[in-house]
């Protein structure tokens, strides 16, 4: 697997909507999911029992790169 290259703050602000929903990675299974109408949200992708799972993070802006990021290493937060 080869090394992605994260995300940064200016990349995030500047996702701009596309017709189709779309996501930028930044490693670990943390993404930011673009949907057509603007809307912006943290999602963890992992896998448990050989199924894929998804969890919301919260939104972007109102959770920052830096939070997000905090959420997905507090296992805590991912579990309640």
């Amino acid at each position: 697997m080869g090394a992605e290259k994260q995300l940064s703050e200016a990349r995030c602000k500047a996702a701009k909507p596309q017709p189709k929903v779309y996501y930028l990675n930044d490693g670990d299974g943390l993404r930011l999911r673009v949907r057509p109408n603007g809307g912006r949200h943290w999602i963890y992708r992992y896998q448990f029992a050989k199924k894929e799972h998804n969890t919301s993070l919260g939104p972007y802006p109102s959770v920052s790169l830096r939070d997000a990021r905090q959420k997905l290493y507090t296992p805590c937060d991912l579990v309640s």
